[in-house]
Parts: structure tokens; C-alpha cells; sequence
């Protein structure tokens, strides 16, 4: 039960901290008068459109999942 709890908190917290991410986000965007279901849209969307922009995502991803595996071996130590 303890093992099913803990699991369920870490997700919690995974997601509230993403929501709290994108509620900033969305409050700098309307500070700025942009639309923020539209830029949320495009930035969702437009990388995943063509082969290129997968690419392009993947290439940004893999020297940040690299350094985060990194720090967490470093943390684990």
C-alpha cells in the first residue's frame, strides 16, 4: 500500500508541477496580450508536423536527457 502511495504521490507531483509550469506560462503570455491557446497549440504542434522538425526535436532532446541522467546518477551517489 506504502509502495502504491509513494508511486501515486511522484506523479502527482510530476503533473502539478507541469500545470504550474504552464499556468506561468500562460500568465506571462497574456501579460504580453499573445493568445495562449494558439501559442500553446504551435508550440505542441509544429515540431511533430514533418520529418524535419522531428528530427530537430530529438537532436535538442538527447544532450538534455544525457545531462539529466548525469545529475541523476550524481544524486543517486
Amino acid at each position: 500500500m506504502t509502495k502504491r502511495f509513494n508511486t501515486g504521490y511522484k506523479i502527482a507531483v510530476i503533473i502539478l508541477s507541469i500545470l504550474v509550469a504552464m499556468l506561468i506560462g500562460a500568465v506571462i503570455l497574456i501579460a504580453i496580450g499573445a493568445d495562449v491557446l494558439k501559442t500553446y497549440m504551435v508550440i505542441l504542434t509544429e515540431p511533430l508536423k514533418n520529418k524535419i522538425g522531428i528530427t530537430e526535436v530529438l537532436l535538442r532532446m538527447i544532450p538534455l536527457t544525457i545531462v539529466a541522467l548525469g545529475i541523476t546518477v550524481a544524486y543517486r551517489s
